[in-house]
């Protein structure tokens, strides 16, 4: 046989060599990685190849908490993650990544005692150990079919709250760098909450900085109240008996600067009926209260109890502003109801946010030029 043909074998042999050793190679790798991470240890089950695509695929990866006893249940889980090349940016010139993941969950595990702290996940830097897993720019984040967790098995009753059925989207992450613009990464985000309350989250972000700048306009609509009665009882010490829940908000962070608003709502509210409470006689007068008061600044027509919450400041140094969400609380109840939905209010143009009372977040018009003479 020539020696040419010799090395061409060689070369074809190497190369599956390689193929079929690669994938337990990154997975010895990504377990090293997870297994080191402060305050957290990890283990993914298998990793697949993809070459032709430029990806892989992890699959089954959980991250436990070493802190935190979450009563046996990861931190993160998630069934598996797709990270591949961008084949469409490639054409244009750029080398980024595109990350999936698909049915994650998140649990967030109130802690046994006052004294120690609920875990959170803020002690590691993610966007670091994101980048470990896929060493290329990253310009498509997206989650599919995801789950959140808040669980408290030590309160009376016991608490599980959740958001189910959570599809994300997060693009251009690759032009987070470009100081022109603040937000350059455009994101959507749906969600199904206990009570089949309707999630919905639009804007845009720079999410890699220290310190995110975003633009939010969320909502949050026709949550069953009943649904929650756990977690009113656990933290409140009373219950509802009908009622949704709506919440709208916009928000903006830009380099610190933080302006929006929160603008709850409650409609067909009940909280008592004495005939069928089962608590004592306090709990009833307790309750009673709150349902009165909830009657009394329920505007009678719309059926509707609200508010408006101003927001603003820093990051560091934010207030809410008490008062005025005292009268917007009596001006839905005695004068007009407020609108059920986005005002349109909060708008960031270039590096500054504005509150246009107009209600409009359209771009200002341009000035016309004045004719030469």
């Amino acid at each position: 046989m020539k020696k040419r043909y010799k090395i061409i074998i060689a070369i074809v042999a190497l190369l599956v060599i390689v193929r079929v050793a690669l994938p337990f190679i990154v997975e010895k790798y990504l377990n090293n990685l997870l297994e080191n991470l402060e305050g957290y240890t990890g283990h993914v089950e298998d990793v697949d190849l993809a070459l032709y695509r430029g990806a892989y695929r992890i699959d089954s990866l959980a991250i436990y908490s070493t802190t935190q006893d979450l009563g046996g249940r990861p931190f993160f889980a998630t069934n598996a993650i797709d990270l591949s090349i961008s084949w469409r940016d490639i054409f244009k010139g750029a080398i980024v990544g595109e990350v999936i993941l698909e049915r994650p969950e998140l649990n967030f595990v109130a802690a046994k005692s006052e004294t120690d702290s609920m875990e959170t996940g803020e002690t590691v830097d993610w966007t670091k150990q994101i980048k470990a897993l896929l060493p290329i720019s990253i310009n498509l984040f997206q989650i599919k079919n995801g789950q959140i967790n808040y669980i408290d098995d030590f309160s009376q009753p016991k608490v599980d709250v959740y958001l189910r059925s959570m599809n994300f989207r997060l693009e251009n992450m690759r032009n987070t760098d470009d100081d022109s613009d603040p937000l350059p990464s455009p994101y959507s985000l749906t969600a199904i909450s206990l009570g089949e309350g309707n999630m919905s989250a639009t804007g845009k972000a720079n999410l890699l900085r220290e310190i995110p700048n975003f633009d939010l306009d969320f909502k949050f609509e026709k949550a069953n109240l009943t649904a929650f009665n756990d977690l009113f009882k656990a933290y409140a010490w009373f219950d509802f008996e009908r009622g949704d829940f709506n919440l709208y908000s916009e928000m903006a962070l830009v380099d610190s600067n933080l302006t929006g608003y929160f603008k709850p709502l409650l409609n067909d509210v009940k909280v008592l009926d004495w005939k069928n409470e089962d608590e004592g006689f306090l709990n009833k007068v307790y309750q009673g209260l709150v349902g009165g008061a909830t009657e009394l600044l329920e505007n009678q027509r719309e059926d509707q109890t609200a508010t408006r919450v101003e927001i603003s400041g820093t990051i560091s140094n934010n207030s809410i502003n008490v008062f005025p969400a005292i009268i917007e609380l009596l001006k839905n109840a005695f004068i007009k109801p407020l609108q059920k939905d986005l005002e349109g209010r909060i708008v960031v143009r270039g590096k500054k946010i504005v509150v246009d009372d107009g209600g409009s977040k359209k771009a200002p018009k341009k000035k016309k030029k004045k004719d030469k003479d």
